[in-house]
């Protein structure tokens, strides 16, 4: 279960939020085809950073976290048709019935450990998004090794580098979003790796190196393993498929 506090207390203390290189954020709006105009909502949105990128694509945005500092980052980034509001994705959201054309989960999901808090936040935004609508997933590829190893690591290395992540981060494996999202009601349409490099990052130069360790190994996966294996980010794309009422936003 996710350790909600420890969470909102990291984001509330972490001034670094690195971004996407801009081939990688083009990609994933080719992917997805957002249009201007549709009504989206920025599940975990950190400092707005899709946000933004949507906002400049024409998209009315309502961006949600659940950290207080992350939320008002974004407030003061944003710009016209963008709302933000803290909102705990473990819990029901403060939306109509099919209120969003589209739901975007940037980066978020891999703060919830288990599986059953992944079928929450499934279940949680199904009311609020639009029959036929889509959820667009982007996250650490937990079916690459190294991500994996990477994570162990990580567990290990937060005890003595508080600033680096918190122990509810869990990189889950591609077929578990596939197996969680489709039994709740959502069909896959989408999904394929990519070998990124998020800019900005700026932790302990010991942490720094170990990074670069890892994207190195990273590359080599990339170029050796299938591509469901390989790449560090995946993204996935599922549509709401099944019209059957399920609690999780306000009527």
């Amino acid at each position: 279960m996710q350790k909600t506090n420890e969470e909102s207390d990291f984001y509330n203390n972490h001034s670094c939020y690195p971004t996407f290189t801009k081939p990688f954020v083009e990609e994933v709006l080719r992917i997805a085809e957002f249009k201007a105009r549709e009504r989206i909502l920025d599940a975990g949105c950190g400092d707005g950073f899709w946000s933004g990128v949507l906002n400049n694509l024409g998209c009315k945005m309502t961006g949600i976290d659940i950290s207080p500092v992350a939320i008002k980052i974004a407030k003061e980034k944003s710009g016209k048709n963008q709302t933000f509001l803290i909102a705990d994705l473990l819990k029901p959201l403060p939306f109509p019935k099919d209120h969003f054309d589209a739901i975007i989960i940037g980066v978020t999901l891999h703060h919830f450990p288990s599986t059953k808090d992944l079928k929450s936040v499934a279940k949680n935004i199904y009311p609020c998004l639009k029959n036929g609508g889509k959820v667009v997933v982007i996250e650490p590829n937990g079916s690459n090794p190294i991500s994996r190893i990477s994570r162990v690591l990580g567990r290990f290395l937060v005890k003595f580098f508080k600033n680096i992540s918190t122990e509810n981060e869990t990189f889950h494996s591609i077929g578990t979003y596939e197996k969680v999202f489709e039994g709740s009601g959502y069909s896959r349409v989408f999904s394929k790796t990519f070998q990124e490099k998020p800019e900005g990052e700026k932790l302990h130069p010991f942490i720094m190196f170990l990074v670069g360790i890892r994207y190195f190994l990273n590359d080599l996966t990339w170029k050796l393993l299938p591509n469901r294996y390989g790449g560090n980010e995946v993204v996935l794309v599922f549509k709401k498929s099944n019209s059957t009422s399920r609690s999780g936003c306000e009527s």
